[in-house]
């Protein structure tokens, strides 16, 4: 199955990759999960609230029959508040990669493993 083009302008593009997605891969979606926790909520007046949370997506893996951490990633977004109902505003999420992991701490603990023999 050829892979479709990324973005799409109708209906049928859009059936075209769900259907490269779902069928193209088996298994890669199966049991994934992106599970948002350690909320931290800020007000921005009455109406609006920044949130910020920490997401680890777990995952299946039907062939080994294996629960693991797909990625780590945290949310930036805000909420408002309208006819009594929280919605999200916008939603920013952050994937924890390479030089976007957040880090605490001395440049020397956050480079990789020492080279050299090991003491």
């Amino acid at each position: 199955m050829p892979r479709p083009k990324i973005g799409v302008e109708d209906r049928l593009e859009l059936r075209v990759l769900l259907d490269h997605l779902w069928y193209a891969k088996p298994g890669w979606f199966i049991g994934r999960q992106h599970l948002a926790s350690h909320f931290v909520m800020t007000p921005m007046g009455e109406l609006q609230m920044h949130v910020k949370a920490y997401s680890p997506i777990l995952q299946h893996n039907p062939g080994y029959r294996r629960n693991f951490v797909f990625g780590l990633a945290s949310w930036d977004n805000v909420c408002a508040k309208a006819s009594g109902e929280w919605l999200f505003k916008s939603v920013r999420i952050v994937k924890w990669m390479g030089e976007d992991v957040p880090w605490v701490g001395g440049a020397r603990a956050k480079t990789g493993a020492p080279a050299g023999p090991v003491l």
